[in-house]
């Protein structure tokens, strides 16, 4: 009877502990497309001005790798089942460079100080980015291409996006 009860309480610490281990598969996400197998060729990317993007700012809460949802006026939930491969303000930073070197072949579109001074400079500063379990998103950023100076302010401007998009429901 004794043989009983212990092996009944190692099934049960056994299984607990197997419970408390599990982990549910998270999938991975990330904010910019596959890497091109193509290269631009060397010398025609050395001729072209260089633009300078610097690191997006986003506030310090979001700026995780994990996908925030807001449930309430005040209350934000991490999503369980995925989260981004790598921290928001960098993922971000990834796609607007990806886009922008296809908006503007005619620059080189660098994420750091190349070996000469870039023509210009891009800052981009994230005031609010909200994702609502409903699928509503707004977005609040705002913009300014500097000389590479950083004084000379060629263009500025500011974003608020909305989108109302549905969830899609499984079932």
């Amino acid at each position: 009877m004794m043989h009983f009860r212990a092996l009944t309480l190692v099934a049960l610490v056994c299984l607990s502990t197997g419970c408390l281990a599990h982990r549910e598969y998270r999938h991975i996400y990330a904010l910019d497309g596959a890497v091109q197998a193509s290269t631009p060729d060397g010398a025609a990317v050395a001729e072209r001005p260089v633009m300078q993007l610097e690191r997006v700012l986003i506030p310090d809460y979001l700026d995780t790798t994990g996908i925030l949802l807001r449930v309430g006026e005040h209350e934000i939930h991490e999503n369980t089942t995925g989260r981004f491969g790598e921290r928001l303000s960098l993922g971000v930073t990834h796609a607007l460079r990806a886009d922008l070197a296809l908006q503007l072949p005619q620059y080189t579109i660098a994420l750091t100080q190349s070996a000469g001074w870039p023509v210009r400079q891009i800052l981009v500063n994230v005031d609010a980015f909200d994702v609502a379990s409903s699928g509503r998103c707004v977005l609040v950023a705002e913009w300014s291409i500097v000389g590479a100076d950083r004084r000379t302010f060629i263009i500025r401007g500011s974003r608020h996006l909305h989108d109302h998009r549905r969830r899609h429901q499984s079932g």
